[in-house]
């Protein structure tokens, strides 16, 4: 995780053979809201393995084979994020 938002987010990535799984949870988030609806993540950014794209498991939204993936976007439709990302081949 990198952002000025970083220690709001605990994630682990675990690799396979032809997959990857990372879990992301948001954590302390009380901070994040500062009275509004929404979350304010800054420039918060989950860093992840390149791989030849990602689907959130809860949510079903593809994300493409990126390396980075904005904290607002991977949490917008749902508080915890699984995403499972297959190799390119």
């Amino acid at each position: 995780i990198e952002g000025k938002r970083s220690a709001h987010i605990c994630a682990f990535a675990r690799n396979g053979e032809d997959e990857t799984v990372v879990v992301a949870v948001p954590r302390l988030t009380h901070q994040l809201y500062g009275g509004d609806q929404v979350p304010n993540w800054e420039d918060t950014e989950l860093v992840v393995p390149i791989r030849g794209g990602w689907q959130d498991v809860f949510t079903g939204r593809e994300m493409g084979g990126r390396e980075r993936i904005r904290a607002s976007e991977l949490l917008a439709d749902f508080p915890v994020s699984v995403l499972i990302g297959r190799s390119a081949d």
